[in-house]
């Protein structure tokens, strides 16, 4: 009768470590997840184009984390700028530019 309490007790406390390393891990796997979000203002500015410069390079250069990828910036800078195609930017023209900063100004 003892040795079958034991056997018991050996059960539930087997069962009881793998629900809890279990847990640990999915409070762990969450707080990896979970990064702090910085509030970031939302500024617009105008630059001249570069010779040789395109709406890519510009992305590369003033794009922010806020942006999905390049196109979705691109895109906003081509509908600020009623600009058609992207191919058609010229050194010496003025654009106006989105970019995000923690600073409010």
């Amino acid at each position: 009768m003892v040795k079958r309490y034991s056997c018991l007790f050996t059960a539930i406390l087997i069962t009881f470590l793998i629900l809890a390393v279990s847990l640990s891990i999915c409070f762990t796997v969450n707080a990896d997840q979970e990064k702090p979000k910085r509030h970031a203002y939302k500024y617009y500015t105008d630059i001249v184009i570069q010779k040789g410069e395109s709406l890519w390079d510009i992305a590369n250069e003033y794009m922010t984390e806020e942006y999905d990828s390049p196109k979705t910036y691109i895109k906003e800078v081509k509908s600020i700028n009623s600009l058609t195609d992207v191919d058609k930017i010229y050194a010496g023209q003025r654009i106006v530019i989105p970019y995000y900063s923690t600073e409010l100004k």
